[in-house]
């Protein structure tokens, strides 16, 4: 059961990370720690990342920016680094509630400031944007949101949108993928996680990927769901 459970949270959190940009991680994180170890959860999702991110950013790629994408990965690497050594040395508990106050502002954000808050795309808006994600990443798989914010405006074409940012994704989740490696993180049971976790989201990349330009608005669905598992991951992580 507990594998069934993975493969649709997986499936439905590629699904809308096609056809958003961003949300596979933010999505199938709160809901895999219900079942399964944070550390566990954040080593699966980081590989079944990669993979998505792969598909879609190989798919989509004669869309990639290569120029607009270098500083963010660059910044994003050192910030992976911090994320994971927070990961490693916090008390479960408290990573929840993280990630739940997280998941809450990132929804706050998209709703009611996107549209009012500016952010050039400079090299600088890169570095932060990029080590910011890398954070997130790091510590829950939850950089799109930065990511989003900064190639939103440095990129105004939605299919260069979309594959620069799976490209960068791709690079990000393999070196986060690497580091759960050398964690060591990945038990035996992650593997056979990690292979339902592939096949979903092998099939919502296919199936993302035909529909993504037939799709105008999924958006408030996707944040108002953010706000309901944010509150309940703190309200549960902080329960005797």
């Amino acid at each position: 059961m507990e594998f069934v459970y993975l493969f649709l949270v997986c499936l439905a959190s590629s699904l809308i990370q096609c056809i958003t940009g961003f949300g596979f991680a933010i999505i199938s994180m709160p809901l895999l720690i219900l079942l399964f170890p944070i550390k566990t959860t954040s080593a699966v999702v980081a590989v079944a990342s990669l993979i998505l991110c792969t598909q879609v950013a190989f798919k989509m790629i004669k869309h990639i920016k290569f120029k607009v994408v270098v500083i963010p990965i660059i910044s994003a690497f050192v910030g992976r680094t911090i994320g994971m050594n927070i990961l490693m040395t916090t008390n479960e508990n408290i990573l929840k509630t993280i990630l739940g106050i997280v998941l809450i502002l990132i929804a706050i954000y998209f709703i009611f400031f996107k549209e009012k808050i500016k952010i050039k795309p400079t090299n600088t808006n890169g570095v932060i944007f990029g080590f910011s994600s890398g954070v997130l990443g790091g510590l829950f798989n939850t950089g799109g949101p930065p990511m989003v914010m900064y190639y939103m405006l440095a990129l105004e074409d939605k299919l260069s949108y979309i594959g620069s940012i799976q490209f960068t994704f791709a690079i990000e989740n393999l070196y986060s993928v690497i580091l759960h490696i050398l964690y060591g993180n990945f038990k035996v049971s992650s593997f056979s996680l990690s292979l339902t976790a592939l096949a979903a989201v092998t099939l919502g990349s296919f199936s993302g990927c035909r529909i993504i330009k037939r799709v105008k608005d999924i958006n408030f669905a996707v944040y108002f769901s953010m706000i309901i598992m944010g509150i309940f991951l703190i309200i549960e992580s902080n329960i005797p």
